[in-house]
């Protein structure tokens, strides 16, 4: 016949609470890093940008050009609040996206002496996404 010891009754009790407890813990801890992880404002998305013009034919070196952009996520919602900075040689401008994700800057872009076609720097920036960045975002010519 067997015989039980009381000492050992609680020790083969306690192993399978042990584990119980353990794996309950473990299971919650798991969920939570996962969750923390998936969130949308952990993975940044991509920005779309439209510009319009795509390049400028500069008559004038005084010339006033209005850009456009819009700007959206990659399921095109437009990007409320973006920062838009348009730069080149002797010019620069930046603003903030309206409701539509749409900003209209006027600029007078200048030609380095000696060249006949140079571009202007896109840069937006938005909370929750990648920073977009084009150093050929819009092509000046000189006109001849």
């Amino acid at each position: 016949m067997l015989q039980r010891n009381s000492s050992n009754d609680y020790a083969v009790l306690d192993l399978p609470m042990g584990l119980v407890v353990s794996l309950i813990i473990g299971s919650v801890c798991l969920l939570a890093i996962l969750s923390l992880m998936l969130q949308a404002s952990m993975i940044p998305g991509n920005l779309q940008v439209e510009i319009q013009p795509g390049y400028i034919l500069l008559n004038d070196s005084n010339a006033l050009v209005n850009v456009s952009v819009l700007v959206t996520d990659s399921t095109h919602h437009p990007i409320h609040n973006a920062i838009v900075i348009i730069r080149g040689y002797h010019c620069a401008v930046g603003n903030r996206t309206n409701e539509s994700g749409y900003i209209v800057e006027q600029i007078s872009p200048k030609m380095q002496p000696g060249l006949k076609e140079t571009f202007l720097e896109i840069t937006v920036q938005a909370k929750g996404f990648t920073d977009y960045q084009n150093p050929q975002g819009i092509r000046v010519l000189l006109s001849e």
